[in-house]
């Protein structure tokens, strides 16, 4: 079974990351139990649940044992992934990931994610705060892959769902939501108010496309038209002076 699934997916063009419970099909469980029935705690005085031995019985359940796909990703070619970003690399090291030394350095396209939203947990789990609902845009770029920086991992190879399950962002496993990508959710670098003022203004003349979607952006959102620092920072983020870095998920896709 585990080699019909890993040819399965090494010949597949998409990958389900996202999964819930489909509730129109289901199996028959036969339950084994004993009956259940309360009696007066000796420690605390208060009725307690108990089950008696005495009283088995069997009752045929419905088991929801099916699900069915709520997000996919096309899978690429490879991933480039930097050098820098060793606790990846060693896990997928540990996990016997075939990673492959770059042999030139060039130009090439790829596609990168940004980070559009996510929500974290409140409480820790297993040592993290791990992120959830995590949703990315995508966009393809043409960038100089230096390769002394760059590893590439082949999705060709028996680890396949391994890596589309840790290195897709949206995938609930991912090591972006377990925290291995946290600084790029921090913005190191903003802007004074006062300065950025008078410079939006001519970036909004010299732009006319950026203007124009600025006037829709607040003519349909009041919150955002009644808050002067969200406009100045909005348009900011659509400026050179914008820290690249920032939500930009790391980790590149080679599509072909």
């Amino acid at each position: 079974l585990r080699n019909e699934t890993e040819d399965v997916y090494r010949n597949a063009a998409t990958y389900a990351i996202q999964w819930q419970i489909d509730s129109t099909q289901t199996t028959t469980l036969d339950f084994k139990g004993y009956e259940g029935e309360m009696k007066q705690s000796e420690v605390t005085g208060q009725p307690q649940l108990t089950y008696n031995r005495n009283k088995p019985f069997e009752k045929e359940v419905p088991y929801y044992n099916y699900f069915k796909p709520t997000k996919e990703v096309s899978i690429p070619k490879a991933y480039l992934i930097p050098k820098t970003w060793k606790r990846v690399i060693d896990r997928l090291d540990i996990n016997e990931i075939e990673i492959d030394e770059l042999k030139s350095s060039d130009s090439m396209e790829i596609e990168v994610y940004h980070i559009q939203n996510y929500q974290t947990y409140n409480r820790p789990y297993e040592g993290h705060y791990p992120h959830y609902n995590t949703q990315v845009s995508a966009s393809k770029e043409t960038v100089y892959i230096d390769e002394q920086a760059y590893y590439r991992v082949e999705t060709d190879q028996e680890g396949i769902r391994y890596l589309l399950e840790t290195l897709e962002p949206e995938a609930v496993d991912s090591f972006f939501n377990w925290n291995f990508f946290d600084t790029i959710l921090q913005q190191k670098e903003g802007f004074s108010p006062y300065v950025w003022e008078a410079e939006a203004q001519q970036f909004l003349e010299e732009n006319p496309t950026i203007k124009a979607e600025f006037n829709k952006k607040k003519a349909a959102d009041s919150a955002f038209a009644e808050n002067w620092f969200a406009q100045l920072d909005w348009l900011h983020k659509q400026s050179d002076h914008y820290e690249k870095a920032h939500l930009r998920y790391p980790i590149y896709r080679v599509l072909k």
